[in-house]
């Protein structure tokens, strides 16, 4: 049996558009592993402000920003007792400890703490491990480390 030419054609198609699928799949599945550092850095980044504001306990950050050398944290007390933060540090290249502390926060307290960290310009990225050391009315010297680190984009 002959196949006539339209048959070579609808073929052909076929193979390109299976190719064509293949290689979408393989760009999307590149950038959610880090072979686009953008897409890999935004998923990260996405991640990290989700467990800060919401899985992170007893002490979460709802809020955060960056200009030059100047980070602003907002901090929210989830648990249901009052906390004392006695101890809050930062790392990236260096340890930046948080001064101000201790400050007490009522159950769902919120407050804003500022510390001088490593100078950044433009749309520049950084990441931070949190370490935070508290106390209750009923334990002291607890410690809270972030299960990911605080991803923070400077602004100008």
């Amino acid at each position: 049996m002959r196949l006539s030419h339209g048959h070579y054609a609808q073929a052909s198609t076929e193979y390109l558009v299976i190719i064509a699928v293949v290689l979408v799949l393989a760009l999307v599945i590149l950038g959610l592993v880090g072979g686009f550092p953008s897409f890999s850095y935004n998923a990260q980044a996405g991640d990290s402000v989700r467990y800060w504001a919401s899985s992170a306990s007893p002490i979460a950050i709802i809020d955060f920003k960056q200009v030059n050398s100047s980070l602003s944290l907002r901090v929210e007390n989830k648990a249901p007792v009052a906390v004392s933060i006695t101890a809050m540090s930062l790392s990236a290249a260096a340890t930046y400890p948080i001064s101000g502390l201790p400050i007490s926060l009522p159950p769902g307290g919120a407050a804003t703490l500022n510390l001088t960290t490593e100078s950044c310009t433009g749309y520049q990225s950084i990441s931070y491990a949190v370490n935070i050391t508290y106390s209750t009315d009923q334990v002291s010297s607890l410690s809270q480390s972030g299960a990911k680190p605080l991803y923070v984009s400077c602004s100008d």
